[in-house]
């Protein structure tokens, strides 16, 4: 064998280790955390959506608080449970996605609409996207994949996106 082949060899074997050794970027999300607050819902007014990661378990925690308490108390939701492994990484591949957007065109000038922030802790770091209403000209503001991702967190919570959004 020449020089050059063993060489290409020892490229060859370490660029196939790494890739085999690499992990998926979903397998180093720690968690999700959803939080909307929308000036002109009563019930579902502020919503927080926490998915967490301990050990082989997924865990989703969901609050929903009305904006008035009165006759609106019933529907405050403050639940936990369990998402299976599948659910987590199909969340988990969809927010990643957003680490590559470009949000440079998201800012809007709004009187009334809602706030909504995904934060994704991941590798022991923490991205946090906050965006005013990302279904007000979504395509023109480059929302596309952030909205996808808005709409997949809350039915994974179990609501209904145009009770929230």
């Amino acid at each position: 064998m020449t020089k050059n082949s063993i060489r290409l060899l020892v490229i060859i074997l370490i660029a196939l280790t790494s890739l085999t050794t690499c992990k998926n970027d979903t397998d180093k999300v720690e968690y999700i955390k959803f939080e909307l607050i929308h000036s002109r819902r009563i019930p579902n007014y502020k919503v927080q959506i926490e998915i967490t990661k301990k050990n082989s378990k997924y865990f989703l925690h969901l609050r929903s608080k009305p904006a008035v308490k009165t006759i609106w108390e019933k529907t405050r939701i403050d639940t936990t449970f369990t998402i299976d492994n599948s659910t987590f990484k199909k969340v988990s591949k969809e927010v990643i996605k957003l680490t590559k957007c470009d949000f440079s065109k998201s800012e809007i000038m709004v009187l009334d609409g809602y706030s909504c922030e995904i934060k994704i802790g991941f590798n022991g770091q923490e991205k946090i996207y906050d965006i005013l209403t990302p279904n007000y000209d979504t395509e023109e503001r480059g929302l596309t994949e952030y909205l996808k991702a808005c709409e997949l967190i809350i039915k994974t919570a179990g609501l209904k996106t145009e009770e929230v959004l």
